[in-house]
């Protein structure tokens, strides 16, 4: 049982943190690269990959966030307790 004031050691699996660090860092990153390939090839070249950068990014962003809605309730990503002390106050 906890309580407020209890000093308490949490952890997250290495995978959990790996693969969020990638998703988080290399998605946007790939899109927005991708984005501005796509759209000065069908486009203006300069206007085209600005702006094709610009919807890789948003959709992206909008992307990862279904997926971390998704993935909200996944028990295996959720952070545990690992140990729990009391702390004495004066």
């Amino acid at each position: 049982q906890l309580t407020v004031g209890d000093s308490i050691e949490i952890g997250v699996p290495r995978e959990v943190v790996a693969l969020g660090s990638l998703w988080l860092y290399l998605v946007p990153v790939l899109a927005l690269v991708l984005g501005a390939l796509v759209g000065a090839e069908l486009f203006n070249p300069n206007l085209g990959s600005f702006f094709g950068a610009v919807m890789g990014l948003g959709l992206s962003g909008v992307w990862l966030y279904r997926r971390a809605r998704r993935d909200q309730c996944n028990p295996k990503l959720h952070p545990i307790i690992l140990s729990s002390a009391i702390i004495a106050t004066d």
